[in-house]
């Protein structure tokens, strides 16, 4: 363990989030600060093993006002990081919340950082704990492998806390500037910004949608799909094609509405923004600027590709003979009208295997290919798989 102290104390000089490496049983080995808080290591262990967690799959806890990460780093040590808060709290409140937990015996060191450590982002607390694993198992995780578990039990001096957040704003005529909030949320997912979307997903006080239920899962699926509205809108924004990110929003929607279980919902809200983060990079990688001609024919194709097109009807509609548009087509974009018009089917198709449950027969029909024998030797000649092996692989 000695040989990763270096990598760790400037990890965490870097961050300011404290991190600490134990034994299984909870005896702390290394603490950066020197700061020795043992129920704490404890407490976390043990949700760690509660939740099933293993070395691949991590653990970030909401535990009452702050957080904590666990990671198991192998079969004989953990690394706990945290606590983080994000949001200001007065000295008396910390105790008072602190005398309530079940860290009796760590309230003074707990307070102690609580009230000298900086605010952080969740973000920052996660990319702390993978960058911990990263630096004993050279394993970089996804953020889907995390489990997010919250082991909050709101006291009468919470709620108390929350509504002072949620209203003083109001009281002291700031108000919320929810606008500016969504505008900056679509424009972190049109640069396919998954970290940032992250703390969206995490920080409840962004005021994307008000407290529409006093029942936690109802409200957190009124904030899925408000979520799932604004992704999709600006993904097209960004120049994803309008059915394909509509797809993507009605998937998961679907999907979501058949939970009930927080942690399920909060699982399924971060394969969405990884789906529509994806989507954006790569149409951002792709994107390219063509004259107002070509852009107005591929246009015309993505929205007709359940049809079947024919270069008279995109010259008309570009305003250009079918041979000069040709050309055009062909010097800007680099491949020829129909080599386009597949492509562009191809990679619709994929996103129907991934995101609908029509059969492969179905989308080749939809698509206007004259036979599925057709569409799936065109899908195996790009993706090098047939469109079953394409579903069955697809990472949703």
């Amino acid at each position: 363990m000695k040989e990763h102290t270096p990598v760790i104390q400037t990890l965490q000089r870097a961050t300011n989030i404290p991190i600490f490496i134990s034994t299984n049983n909870g005896q702390i080995i290394e603490a950066y600060p020197d700061i020795q808080l043992p129920q704490l290591i404890e407490h976390a262990i043990t949700l760690f093993r509660k939740y099933n967690c293993d070395c691949s799959h991590p653990l970030i806890i909401y535990e009452r006002f702050f957080l904590l990460g666990v990671a198991q780093l192998d079969s004989n040590h953990f690394a706990v990081v945290g606590p983080s808060i994000s949001t200001k709290y007065t000295e008396k409140d910390l105790w008072n919340e602190l005398q309530s937990g079940p860290f009796k015996s760590d309230i003074q060191a707990l307070l102690n950082i609580l009230t000298h450590i900086p605010y952080t982002s969740s973000q920052n607390l996660l990319n702390t704990l993978l960058l911990v694993i990263h630096s004993f198992s050279k394993q970089i995780y996804p953020i889907h492998n995390v489990q997010f578990k919250s082991e909050h039990q709101t006291s009468n001096k919470t709620e108390k806390i929350h509504y002072l957040s949620k209203y003083r704003p109001l009281e002291s005529k700031q108000p919320h500037i929810s606008r500016i909030c969504e505008e900056r949320f679509l424009d972190t997912i049109s640069k396919g910004d998954i970290s940032i979307l992250y703390e969206y997903a995490n920080n409840p006080t962004l005021d994307l949608v008000d407290q529409m239920s006093n029942d936690a899962a109802r409200q957190k699926k009124y904030l899925f799909v408000v979520t799932a509205s604004l992704l999709c809108r600006s993904a097209i924004r960004n120049g994803i094609d309008s059915e394909r990110a509509h797809a993507i929003s009605d998937y998961y929607c679907k999907k979501m509405d058949k939970l009930n279980d927080l942690s399920e919902i909060g699982s399924l809200y971060f394969r969405m923004f990884e789906a529509y983060a994806n989507e954006s990079r790569e149409s951002t990688l792709a994107g390219k600027h063509y004259s107002l001609a070509v852009e107005m024919c591929c246009e015309y194709i993505s929205v007709h590709l359940h049809q079947k097109i024919l270069l008279p009807e995109i010259s008309e509609h570009c305003g250009l003979s079918p041979r000069w548009l040709s050309k055009l087509f062909k010097s800007e974009v680099g491949i020829n009208i129909s080599e386009y018009i597949n492509q562009k089917k191809l990679e619709r198709a994929c996103q129907m295997l991934r995101y609908t449950p029509y059969s492969i027969s179905e989308i080749s029909y939809i698509l206007q290919y004259s036979s599925q024998s057709y569409f799936s030797k065109q899908f195996k000649a790009k993706y090098h798989m047939t469109p079953k092996e394409y579903r069955d692989n697809s990472p949703i």
